[in-house]
């Protein structure tokens, strides 16, 4: 695709399953900028991030509830958290990336907790699409939760046959009754992406064989 360099990277949280490959894009890219809630994680993985970072020289910013992330035309709003409570997943950076009238949500590991947050603090609109908290885990994606970001499209990513049953059937259950259109980043061996693109006032999105 010919990118030799990258203006951001967001480190949601310190689990390995959402940290590990950025220590390869470190390996790979120019970064300018990183960007992480300031919640250490007592792994190799998250020192081996941190030295990754460390070495590359990027500017390291700790953002919070009311940050906004400049990255060129988009608005990233970080909507989560306010502060943090010490449990890897809860405190899981959630913002919402606006282009135009298209908005999408990435909730990394979000659980009930974070979204009781977000609905108490007021930072919640209607956005298109939703990336599901906690790979489809039924600790996140709540019925007040959903009601309030009311998105067209859910976005699962899980492994297919991952050994926790993500997504979780009481989570499809939810989804269904949202009419939530649902796509799974995992439907074959072959297929484990997919992709959103957006010209900021339409989006579409595609799998591998699409």
């Amino acid at each position: 695709m010919g990118v030799t360099d990258i203006d951001a990277v967001l480190a949601s949280h310190g689990d390995a399953d959402h940290i590990a490959g950025i220590i390869e894009v470190f390996d790979m890219y120019s970064i300018d900028e990183f960007y992480w809630n300031g919640q250490p994680h007592g792994t190799q993985t998250f020192t081996n991030m941190m030295a990754a970072v460390t070495a590359e020289g990027s500017t390291v910013v700790v953002t919070e509830r009311g940050d906004t992330i400049p990255l060129g035309g988009l608005s990233v709003n970080v909507l989560h958290p306010s502060t943090l409570t010490g449990d890897s997943n809860v405190d899981s950076l959630v913002v919402e990336v606006s282009c135009g009238s298209v908005n999408v949500l990435l909730t990394a590991d979000a659980e009930s907790p974070s979204e009781t947050s977000m609905l108490s603090g007021g930072v919640l609109s209607e956005v298109d699409v939703l990336k599901i908290g906690h790979h489809g885990s039924q600790t996140s994606t709540s019925y007040p939760f959903l009601a309030a970001v009311s998105p067209e499209v859910g976005v699962i990513s899980a492994g297919l046959t991952n050994s926790f049953g993500h997504p979780h059937q009481e989570v499809l259950d939810r989804l269904a009754a949202a009419d939530v259109e649902v796509w799974l980043t995992d439907i074959t061996e072959a297929a484990d992406t997919v992709t959103l693109i957006s010209d900021c006032t339409t989006y579409s999105l595609s799998q591998p064989g699409d």
